[in-house]
C-alpha cells in the first residue's frame, strides 16, 4: 500500500480495509485503515466507521 501511494501522490481520500495491521503504523497509515474480522468479514459498524473516515479527511 505505502509503496503504491508513493508512486500516486494526487491520491488524497482513502480507505484501507484490512484484517492485518502489516505495516500501516510503521508508514503512517492507521489513521486510513479500517480493521476487519478474518472470520466476520465486512460489517456495518465497518462501513460506518469508513463513513466517518471519509468526512473526517475533507
Amino acid at each position: 500500500m505505502y509503496n503504491w501511494l508513493q508512486k500516486h501522490l494526487d491520491v488524497k481520500h482513502y480507505i484501507i480495509l484490512d484484517d492485518n495491521v502489516y505495516d500501516y503504523e510503521k508508514y503512517n497509515l492507521m489513521d486510513h485503515l479500517v480493521y476487519l474480522s478474518f472470520h466476520m468479514g465486512l460489517q456495518y459498524t465497518h462501513i460506518e466507521e469508513c463513513i466517518k473516515k471519509v468526512q473526517m479527511d475533507f
